[in-house]
């Protein structure tokens, strides 16, 4: 399985391009901080950051995560990259380490019409296919900056998105819709934002979105989880 080179983690997480890609022009689409939550009692942070390099066909988005936080799976910790390519942002590859509970490493590589996971923990390695349906999303539980990339920044009617959850082994298809406008206190700021529902098989979430669809909160309804930003989008 091809891996994610090493220079392109370093450019998304210090901020300065590998040589061979000095010329691309790069754009940050988000990044900062959430604090993590279970039950109402604060249990870490997720840290992430959303860069894009190129436009159109030649897309490639890069979306950086670090959660420490202690998730009610018991995981507590997940190093994410995920690399999206083409104007339709599909993902193309991904890989995620989760230590604690269940500790293992994830990986996921686009082939064709197909994604090819590989799961290595202590007891072996799992192979396992998913389709790989136009518009397919990546949504790992406890990882709130994946939202950034389900819904689009304009108010949509009901949705129907096919998503992956890694650690759950898990593909469905994702409805969502807009449950309304709402006013949160992001960084000792009121922010407005669109509130949208998500249900993916027996999973259950609801997202915050901004005006350009940045991601401010997200709950899931059946752990108690929850994330917020700690300070406004761009600040």
């Amino acid at each position: 399985m091809r891996r994610i080179l090493l220079p392109v983690l370093l450019f998304t997480l210090a901020g300065s391009p590998p040589s061979s890609g000095a010329s691309a022009q790069i754009t940050i689409l988000d990044r900062g901080e959430f604090e993590v939550a279970v039950n109402g009692r604060g249990v870490g942070t997720e840290t992430f950051s959303i860069r894009q390099v190129g436009t159109g066909s030649e897309v490639r988005v890069i979306a950086a995560g670090q959660i420490r936080a202690a998730l009610p799976d018991g995981a507590n910790t997940m190093d994410m990259l995920m690399e999206l390519t083409g104007a339709g942002w599909m993902p193309s590859a991904y890989q995620n380490k989760v230590g604690g509970e269940g500790a293992r490493e994830i990986g996921f590589e686009l082939r064709g019409a197909r994604f090819e996971s590989r799961v290595t923990s202590d007891i072996g390695e799992q192979v396992k296919e998913y389709r790989a349906a136009p518009g397919t999303r990546i949504l790992e539980r406890g990882a709130a900056h994946h939202f950034h990339f389900l819904v689009p920044p304009a108010d949509p009617g009901p949705l129907s998105i096919p998503v992956i959850v890694p650690r759950d082994g898990f593909q469905a298809e994702a409805q969502v819709t807009l449950a309304g406008n709402a006013e949160l206190r992001i960084g000792g700021e009121v922010m407005p934002a669109r509130h949208y529902r998500v249900r993916a098989g027996e999973l259950r979430w609801e997202a915050w979105h901004d005006a350009e669809g940045r991601v401010l909160r997200v709950v899931e309804s059946s752990t108690g989880y929850s994330a917020v930003r700690l300070t406004r989008p761009g600040s």
